[in-house]
């Protein structure tokens, strides 16, 4: 098991489990989709002499309208449970579609930062961290 296959069996299982939800496994896709996932590295330790375990850093990206939308659009993604739960898409298949002995998501960060590309407020970009923790 590599950190790319990793990374795919990420996207796989959370886009089967959120078919709304785009998973990048790489750390600056050129034109991302929202709502969208992007994951990022890491630091990896020995945790036996034959399995690792990784946490894995990503970022949540949120487009939507005033504060009160997005930040109830990100909320979503951290619930325990729900059709676009973050959690609850990794719970459904931990070993990552074959890729990790076990995954979970360590800790959902309910707060981040907005972006206003637009400069006059009509549609926003939330975001915040969500970590993975990975033993394979």
């Amino acid at each position: 098991m590599t950190r790319q296959t990793i990374r795919a069996g990420i996207k796989t299982v959370l886009e089967a489990a959120n078919s709304g939800l785009r998973v990048y496994e790489e750390e600056s896709p050129e034109d991302p989709e929202f709502p969208c996932l992007v994951l990022f590295n890491g630091p990896e330790e020995n945790i036996a002499p034959t399995a690792l375990q990784w946490d894995l850093a990503s970022r949540l990206y949120i487009f939507s309208g005033t504060p009160d939308q997005g930040w109830a659009e990100v909320d979503k993604y951290l619930e325990p449970a729900g059709t676009e739960s973050i959690i609850a898409g990794i719970a459904t298949d931990p070993s990552l579609n074959g890729t990790a002995d076990v995954a979970k998501v360590r800790n959902p960060i309910g707060e981040g930062n907005i972006r206003d590309p637009n400069g006059d407020g009509s549609q926003n970009i939330y975001s915040t961290q969500i970590m993975f923790r990975i033993c394979y």
